[in-house]
């Protein structure tokens, strides 16, 4: 492999990576200067119903159990190792542990 396609493909890594960085960096200060010269407009706030909160818990918790599901696949044909399903095993372990908590408070 060229030493070329290498400086070529870390220029490439850094652009993708560096220029979102410069977007994001112009859009803040052009909506810190859109705030400095408007009138603020009162703000409200509202808590997320219970209904919200409790579907977005299924989600998670059906995307994390989805994860699982593909990673212990994935290790029983072989195509990974089997120690790759030990991260999504873990993520859900935590998240429901989290539930339990909250169910208690």
């Amino acid at each position: 492999m060229s030493s070329a396609v290498l400086y070529l493909a870390i220029v490439a890594v850094w652009a993708i990576v560096l220029v979102p960085m410069w977007l994001r960096r112009d859009t803040e200060k052009q909506a810190e200067f859109d705030e400095e010269h408007t009138e603020p407009e009162p703000r409200r706030t509202r808590a997320p119903s219970r209904a919200r909160v409790i579907a977005r818990r299924r989600r998670r918790t059906a995307g994390l159990t989805a994860l699982l599901a593909t990673a212990v696949t994935v290790a029983a044909f072989g195509v990974a190792p089997w120690w790759a399903a030990a991260p999504p095993a873990v993520l859900l372990a935590g998240h429901l542990a989290l539930l339990r908590v909250a169910v208690g408070m």
